[in-house]
């Protein structure tokens, strides 16, 4: 009985890990991004992880910043955000859809950055500390 177990795993693993690795290499053919993106999107942490934390988000008036903030106001509901960009009405609007989402008004701050203005860098750094006392993620 033990030997007739044996030889039906070393048939199963011999015919399903190829096909395993086939659709991997597909996948990372047709990814957009790296294998280290694709083995966290599978493998990784969920988003929700970041609950608690106080997490900066540069750029976040439009496009990957801005959606990276709606995301986080949906799924972490304990989550502190701030917001930097240059434009403070872009960043008015953005902070007002994550309050929209469910976060408190007193979560979510903004601090108008320029990262092209690097004299003014260790100010800001100051302020976004300022903000929560500390910053977990940049």
């Amino acid at each position: 009985m033990m030997w007739l177990v044996c030889m039906l795993f070393d048939v199963t693993v011999s015919y399903i890990l190829p096909v395993v690795l086939f659709v991997q290499f597909v996948r990372f053919c047709l990814a957009d991004g790296d294998l280290t993106l694709l083995y966290k999107e599978s493998y990784g942490q969920p988003i929700s992880s970041l609950n608690g934390k106080v997490v900066w988000i540069t750029g976040a008036s439009s496009g990957i910043g801005e959606y990276f903030a709606y995301d986080l106001a949906r799924n972490c509901k304990n989550i502190r955000l701030i917001l930097s960009a240059r434009r403070q009405n872009e960043l008015q609007r953005v902070k007002q859809v994550c309050v929209d989402y469910g976060l408190p008004e007193s979560s979510v701050k903004i601090v108008i950055l320029d990262l092209a203005d690097i004299q003014k860098h260790d100010d800001i750094v100051a302020e976004a500390v300022q903000c929560f006392g500390v910053v977990s993620i940049v």
